[in-house]
């Protein structure tokens, strides 16, 4: 199943964010306001693949930039699957960034612990480039509960050939997607995005007062680009719908895909 959010007519962005009881808090920004054109922002489409193997099954390929960052996007479906298989998204040299707070599912224990799952993942196809960076973020439920955390960023960069099993380690995760969890990924997808009052706070994450977050990450992204002289043709924002992020990159980048 496949959803498809177009983007703001008239130049501007509108949404209706749930405050307390039967109070909603309507929200619009103008197109300048997000640094694009009214027509850029008309043109903006968004098609919802809820499932990392759905990802993968559109034949997304030849990125320079891959970004998986935004909170809770490795929670969903198989990660495991989504990071050992991130490199055919990637051309040779091309970055890879990951946002996690190190939450795994029970099929990550034996490969160990906390970031050494995603090193164990990603060892085959990728090198760590660059130090990684510590985000907060804070997602407002409602105008008086958040969800507040520390997202970590790391910086991977996608080698020639794959390593030999024995160099890359006896951990690594293995590629094959579970066709249940994607299965229940895409019913929660279609559940979680039906709802007008959870895809008003996440647009108000992306867009609203919140947004610190989707820009900052952005700004790191497209630093560790600029360092790694890394070309800013083409980008992929996994997990993110219609993120600020992927404004923020397309400002840079000749072409972006952001897809949830």
């Amino acid at each position: 199943a496949e959803q498809l959010l177009a983007g703001g007519g008239a130049g501007r962005l509108r949404w209706a964010n749930y405050l307390e009881g039967d109070f909603n808090e309507h929200r619009e920004l103008a197109a300048a306001e997000l640094g694009l054109s009214e027509a850029a922002l008309g043109a903006l489409q968004w098609h919802q693949v809820p499932d990392f193997a759905a990802v993968d099954a559109r034949k997304l390929r030849d990125y320079d930039l891959v970004v998986c960052a935004q909170p809770g996007a490795l929670c969903a479906s198989d990660p495991l699957g989504f990071l050992a298989g991130a490199h055919r998204l990637l051309r040779p040299g091309g970055l890879l960034v990951v946002g996690t707070q190190y939450e795994w599912p029970s099929a990550a224990a034996g490969a160990g612990s906390g970031k050494e799952v995603l090193e164990a993942a990603l060892a085959p196809w990728f090198e760590e480039a660059l130090e990684p960076q510590d985000l907060p973020f804070a997602k407002a439920e409602t105008a008086r509960k958040f969800e507040c955390g520390v997202q970590q960023l790391s910086f991977w960069r996608r080698r020639e050939q794959e390593l030999p099993a024995a160099a890359a380690g006896a951990g690594a995760a293995s590629p094959a997607a579970s066709g249940a969890a994607a299965a229940a990924a895409e019913a929660q997808g279609q559940a979680v995005y039906d709802d007008e009052a959870v895809l008003g706070q996440y647009l108000d994450f992306h867009y609203g007062p919140q947004s610190e977050y989707p820009a900052a990450c952005a700004a790191l992204c497209l630093e560790a680009v600029r360092e790694l002289g890394v070309a800013p043709q083409r980008a992929l924002e996994v997990g993110a719908g219609p993120g600020r992020a992927s404004l923020e990159l397309s400002k840079v980048f000749g072409h972006v895909d952001g897809g949830d």
